[in-house]
């Protein structure tokens, strides 16, 4: 085998016996360079996929807490809003008898400043994951679940301010604001729902 090599390169000008070894060269060479670059895309892709795989895992995880923050602050506003719509309503149903109704007003008072107090726990303990027109709404509905109640405490508990609290403009103010809070949580209900659904689609 070897003797019809050498036949066959001996047979052969110096020129195209250099081309071809050459060519063989340069075959193994290309050849060599194909492995390494087929190895090398091997390992680009291998961690292409691990980083996918982090992210999704990153997303999931992200998903998960913000479920959880939202639901906590959720369920919190929604019992502060139907605690603050029992302060002073457009429309009422109370016992006859003012001690009986009294007895009514101290219930709702205990009612509202715990459901309150914490939605005011949620919002203030999870501050850092809402957005910037989250937080915005929440410290608004705060001030009006605020004066909504001081016009409450004024009604029937502080005599020297009852006046202004039964006056047009006491009542006008209370309207307002039993209507801008009840705005103000549905967009805010509405806002966590738009970003529970854009983080599911993400997870």
């Amino acid at each position: 085998m070897w003797k019809i090599v050498v036949d066959v390169f001996s047979q052969m000008s110096p020129l195209l016996w250099f081309t071809t070894i050459i060519g063989g060269i340069w075959t193994i060479v290309k050849q060599h360079d194909a492995e390494h670059s087929r190895k090398e895309t091997e390992k680009e892709l291998e961690s292409m996929r691990h980083q996918l795989s982090d992210k999704s895992h990153i997303s999931q995880k992200r998903f998960d807490l913000e479920l959880e923050i939202y639901k906590d602050l959720s369920k919190s506003l929604i019992a502060a809003y139907d605690a603050s719509s029992l302060l002073q309503p457009i429309m009422d149903s109370l016992p006859e008898k003012s001690d009986d109704q009294l007895v009514v007003m101290r219930q709702r008072n205990k009612d509202f400043v715990q459901a309150f107090n914490d939605f005011s726990r949620a919002s203030r303990e999870n501050a850092p994951f809402y957005s910037e027109s989250v937080s915005k709404k929440l410290e608004s509905i705060s001030k009006d679940m605020n004066e909504l109640f001081n016009l409450f405490t004024y009604r029937w508990f502080e005599p020297g301010m009852k006046a202004y609290a039964v006056s047009v403009k006491g009542i006008q103010r209370n309207k307002d604001l039993h209507e801008s809070i009840e705005n103000e949580t549905n967009q805010i209900i509405t806002e966590i729902r738009e970003r529970l659904d854009k983080l599911s689609n993400q997870a």
